[in-house]
């Protein structure tokens, strides 16, 4: 992907002309911008505000379900109707403390996005685009869950389901994004600009499937080795202290 590519969806850094110029944070903005003085450091400060925006989404889903997943498989000693009702309320907090997050990012990369790429390749409000998130979120969880708890059958599904989400992540990601536009007197799709080498060169859709594959097996695998690497493991996994009728007191058992 080109750089130019890639700045059509950071978007350009322009809060300095609409603070400076049109005033929209009012005096306040004008101040603080002049404090800095510095038009180079805003832009780039500005860039790195819009990118972690963009992708910020990615990494808050991330957490929220790597939560839930270890909420529900910490409850190992409770009922199977107990660990549902753990599992779909800790989703509900967990998804309410990151919704904020989640409303902040929308507002920069999309609503006041500088640039008006993103909005003429994606639609439904990105719906779409959510649903594969969500997908790619249950696949690692799926993935980690075998090699925490390896075994035939287990290894056998997990395959299954990897291989069958490939097809349906596609799926996902061209209906998230936008019909052929017409733009620079050149037509291409939301795929094309984001899986191609730029908007001019456009692939055949088979290349543009492969590609999305092995991004989707790649953003799994990446996940996976993080969570694997020692330096991310606990030294010790606890211990949980159970009261034993006709004792003084409470007995630790280390597990």
């Amino acid at each position: 992907m080109t750089s130019e590519s890639l700045a059509d969806i950071a978007g350009s850094s322009n809060t300095y002309f609409f603070v400076m110029k049109k005033g929209i944070w009012g005096d306040t903005g004008i101040w603080l911008y002049t404090l800095i003085g510095s038009q180079s450091l805003i832009a780039a400060i500005e860039r790195v505000v819009r990118f972690t925006a963009l992708l910020g989404p990615v990494f808050v889903w991330l957490a929220i379900f790597s939560a839930v997943y270890f909420r529900v498989t910490g409850a190992r000693f409770v009922r199977p109707a107990a660990r549902i009702r753990i599992m779909l309320s800790s989703l509900i907090v967990f998804t309410l403390s990151g919704a904020i997050w989640l409303f902040a990012f929308r507002l920069i990369a999309f609503q006041y996005s500088s640039t008006d790429n993103l909005n003429e390749l994606i639609q439904g409000n990105g719906v779409f685009l959510y649903l594969l998130l969500l997908l790619i979120m249950l696949k690692v969880i799926a993935v980690g869950y075998v090699t925490v708890s390896p075994g035939p059958k287990k290894i056998f599904f997990t395959t299954i389901i990897v291989a069958a989400s490939l097809p349906i992540g596609w799926l996902l990601f061209s209906s998230g994004l936008s019909a052929p536009v017409e733009k620079y007197g050149i037509t291409f799709r939301g795929a094309d600009f984001l899986l191609g080498p730029d908007r001019r060169e456009i692939l055949p859709e088979s290349i543009l499937m492969i590609r999305w594959g092995l991004i989707q097996v790649g953003a799994v695998a990446a996940a996976r080795i993080r969570d694997a690497h020692p330096a991310s493991r606990p030294t010790d996994t606890g211990s949980i202290c159970i009261a034993c009728s006709g004792l003084k007191a409470p007995r630790m058992i280390q597990i």
